[in-house]
């Protein structure tokens, strides 16, 4: 086994504990104090080692010896992960605010970038200021967004190495090998998802928030780049601000969850209400007697599936659960097929040139 291959494992290990850490972030962010204890503790053994070794008495390593001292205080102390947890919770808050006053110090201070792009950053110096306020004010949503933020962080890691390793893996075929590893993964995270249908349908307004605000963000960002301000920046505006008020009020996901039911209800319903208008159009015209009344069978479905679901809102939740975990499924088995066919190609490009060399070698 290649040292390329066991840095696509690798990678593909880190997305299975992003994934994992994603579903538990509360628990994911309380885990960071013991990482803190045993990072200062690593970090002032390995100081100490190196400036004994190397007769270097100085304040790095002073500041080893201090590591360790910390590292040893965080292992015996009872509760000191906890407080290790509080003072990163507040670190943090203190680094949002610190970090939207010197950003819009700096929109101050170059004007010269233009009217745009100025206002860009007060407004997101202004965002991150409320954004550290509400951290103080909640706590515990920062330290759920730290822990997702965590899980984000392993997956990118991991899907960054699957790339280093794969760019060299197997010759010329590392997009192959890219392709198939992130559809296996993508694959076994929908056989997961399939187990827990109901927190699939849950997480969908979570990830429909941060959607809003992210297409706000880029959205205002284009446009002040272009200088266009018509109706799509108006629509990017507004994007933010539902994305903002999503992260903001509490039970915004739940409350986004219940409006996502009663979409898919009422889709049903308009559905099944059109595919009965189409067949009866059809009809007149003078189609086939089986295909204008299929239509109308599933128009009558559709209906009856809506009302169903206006009913049994729970029992379309757990569908839409399902969907979600097919749909990873079946980008995942498109993901491999596609590498596959990078596969196939560089086979026959190879082939090509190779019989393209053999026929100038016979002139």
């Amino acid at each position: 086994m290649s040292l390329f291959t066991l840095i696509v494992i690798l990678g593909v290990l880190l997305i299975i504990g992003g994934v994992s850490l994603l579903a538990t972030p509360l628990i994911t962010f309380l885990s960071a104090g013991y990482f803190i204890i045993i990072l200062f503790f690593i970090h002032g053994v390995f100081g100490i080692i190196q400036g004994i070794s190397e007769k270097r008495y100085d304040k790095d390593f002073f500041f080893a010896v201090v590591s360790l001292v910390l590292g040893i205080i965080g292992f015996v102390v009872p509760g000191a992960a906890a407080m290790n947890n509080s003072i990163l919770l507040y670190l943090a808050a203190c680094w949002f605010i610190l970090q939207g006053v010197l950003t819009i110090v700096e929109a101050v201070k170059n004007k010269a970038q233009g009217t745009g792009m100025t206002v860009l950053g007060v407004v997101l110096g202004v965002l991150e200021i409320i954004a550290g306020g509400y951290s103080f004010a909640h706590p515990t949503m920062l330290a759920v967004g730290m822990g997702t933020l965590i899980g984000f962080y392993f997956v990118l890691t991991g899907i960054n190495t699957i790339m280093t390793g794969s760019a060299r893996c197997i010759g010329g075929n590392g997009l192959t090998v890219m392709f198939t590893v992130m559809g296996v993964v993508t694959i076994i995270g929908g056989l997961a998802m399939l187990v827990t249908p109901l927190l699939n349908f849950l997480s969908l307004g979570h990830c429909i928030i941060i959607l809003f605000f992210l297409n706000g963000v880029l959205g205002i960002f284009q446009a002040v780049t272009e200088k266009r301000y018509g109706k799509e920046f108006g629509f990017a505006i507004l994007s933010l601000i539902l994305g903002i008020i999503g992260c903001a009020v509490p039970g915004a996901a739940a409350m986004t969850n219940s409006v996502l039911l009663f979409l898919a209800a009422g889709w049903f319903l308009v559905h099944g209400v059109l595919s009965i208008i189409k067949a009866l159009q059809k009809k007149k015209q003078g189609a086939k007697t089986a295909e204008w009344v299929i239509g109308i069978v599933l128009g009558v479905l559709a209906l009856i599936l809506g009302a169903y679901s206006l009913a049994h809102p729970a029992l379309l939740a757990m569908s839409l659960g399902f969907l979600v975990s097919f749909y990873f499924i079946e980008s995942g088995a498109n993901m491999i097929f596609v590498g596959s066919e990078f596969s196939k190609a560089i086979a026959l490009t190879r082939a090509q040139q190779f019989a393209a060399a053999n026929a100038a070698g016979k002139h």
